[in-house]
């Protein structure tokens, strides 16, 4: 009797030890989700900020003939957006999982659907990073003028060996020469015979590597994998960083930009309404795709990013919080690009249209740069543009590469640090592979100023993202 007394009661203190352990261990992990709290709103926010703010809607806005845009915009943002992002985070927060594992505790059937999902990530992981190329070849050229400006920038003029079929206007001769019906400004022209090196090619096969394309490309892997390298869920401590600066870069050139004479021109383009282009279906189509590309809410790394968030944490708030911020920087990008435009309008004595006749897409690399030619310090505002293109897009390609490898190590049921590690290098190392074929010389024929659109695969993989069929209509 007294031996069965001692037994039960040293179960009854084993018991009550192992309910104290797991109460300090739950704690414990409470107190570190609720310091990294702010981290992953900022993951979020990073992953939503970027190139569909800073190059794609500002494009969308000129090609809808401005201000008009905005209506179906937010329309499908606060009906489709908003819910969808609610969903997303709903999912991880309560499951803790990546959307592979997720989707399948959810209904064994949709584990595909959650697969589809991840592996959606792959493609969008490597043309991600081509765009970080380019704005990286366009901020070295940018920081080498800051040290040595004696020879300009080189878009502010053209050079002889850009071999294209068409007239190229120098910077400060644009008046009397974007008058004729075949000419680019000396920035298109570098942009396509520069950093594509598109030539008079009369056949679709992809030419040989560029080298300084390569080069920028193992840059940009590079960046990422110091961003990823601290291991799945610890992206935070980068996204303080490139999470914001955008914001602070946007910022300085937007006061910049609208103290240049002709921005009110840029800017009155942007926030004019046409009522009548309200019927045009298309439009309509092109705003939801502009919506699922900014909030990646096409695939899955919401439900990712979710899964660090504390169990209780508000979501209702921060989606809110995160959908209208997106629409704010969108906003904000094209305040700062137009008004820009509106200033190389004026100097070129021609109206907007005038300036951007094509590759609205582009209008980053083929219509920014240029202004710098006109202000003091150009190559300190060259530097600070394409700095705030780097960071605004490399913290979402951070979001794309940590859900890949959470869906991997979720379906190998495995947390070691050392298998994490190589996972994460192997997957920059093959997104590096994958995106040599976009560093080849461009597919096209002969480049004429009506036709310099489709000139590389980065585009044909943009238009296969969230695309309803409104983009390709316009090939």
């Amino acid at each position: 009797m007294d031996g069965e007394w001692k037994a039960a009661l040293r179960l009854q203190i084993e018991a009550l030890a192992k309910r104290n352990e797991l109460h300090r261990r739950h704690d414990a992990d409470e107190s570190i989700r609720l310091r990294t709290q702010k981290d992953f709103f900022l993951s979020c926010l990073g992953f939503m900020i970027g190139v569909g703010n800073t190059m794609r809607f500002p494009a969308k806005v000129y090609q809808y003939g401005g201000g008009v845009f905005f209506i179906p915009y937010l329309f499908c943002l606060v009906f489709f957006g908003l819910p969808i992002v609610m969903l997303h985070l709903s999912i991880g927060q309560y499951s803790g999982q990546s959307a592979n594992v997720a989707l399948n505790k959810m209904m064994p059937i949709a584990s595909g659907l959650g697969w589809a999902l991840v592996l959606i990530a792959l493609p969008v992981a490597v043309y991600y990073n081509s765009l970080v190329s380019w704005a990286l070849y366009y901020l070295w050229h940018s920081m080498k003028g800051l040290v040595d400006d004696s020879h300009g920038l080189p878009w502010d003029t053209c050079h002889s060996e850009w071999q294209l079929d068409v007239t190229c206007c120098d910077l400060h001769k644009l008046k009397s020469c974007l008058n004729m019906s075949t000419s680019i400004t000396a920035t298109e022209a570098f942009f396509h015979a520069d950093v594509l090196s598109v030539h008079s090619l009369d056949d679709f096969s992809l030419g040989p590597l560029q080298p300084h394309l390569v080069a920028s490309l193992a840059v940009a892997w590079f960046l990422v994998f110091i961003g990823v390298c601290k291991g799945i869920g610890s992206i935070g401590w980068s996204m303080n960083f490139t999470a914001t600066l955008p914001y602070l870069l946007l910022t300085i050139l937007l006061l910049r930009g609208v103290s240049l004479p002709g921005a009110s021109k840029g800017l009155s383009f942007l926030f004019s309404i046409n009522g009548s282009l309200l019927s045009s279906w298309d439009m309509w189509k092109s705003a939801a795709e502009q919506v699922f590309y900014e909030l990646g809410i096409d695939a899955a790394p919401l439900i990712s990013m979710a899964a660090f968030s504390r169990f209780r944490n508000n979501i209702y708030r921060d989606s809110i919080a995160l959908v209208l911020i997106d629409a704010l920087t969108s906003t904000l990008a094209a305040m700062v690009e137009f008004s820009f435009v509106g200033f190389l309008a004026s100097a070129s004595g021609g109206n907007v249209n005038d300036v951007l006749k094509h590759d609205p897409l582009y209008l980053s690399f083929t219509v920014y740069p240029g202004v710098t030619s006109f202000m003091h310090w150009g190559s300190l505002w060259a530097s600070l543009f394409f700095a705030m293109l780097v960071l605004a897009a490399i913290d979402a390609e951070f979001a794309w590469l940590e859900m890949i490898a959470s869906a991997l190590m979720s379906h190998f049921s495995t947390r070691n640090k050392s298998f994490e590690n190589r996972l994460l290098a192997g997957l920059c190392l093959g997104g590096f592979i994958c995106g040599l074929p976009l560093c080849a010389r461009k597919l096209c024929s002969k480049p004429h100023r009506s036709r310099m659109k489709d000139v590389s695969a980065f585009e044909t993989a943009s238009r296969r993202r969230a695309d309803f069929g409104s983009s390709r209509a316009k090939r």
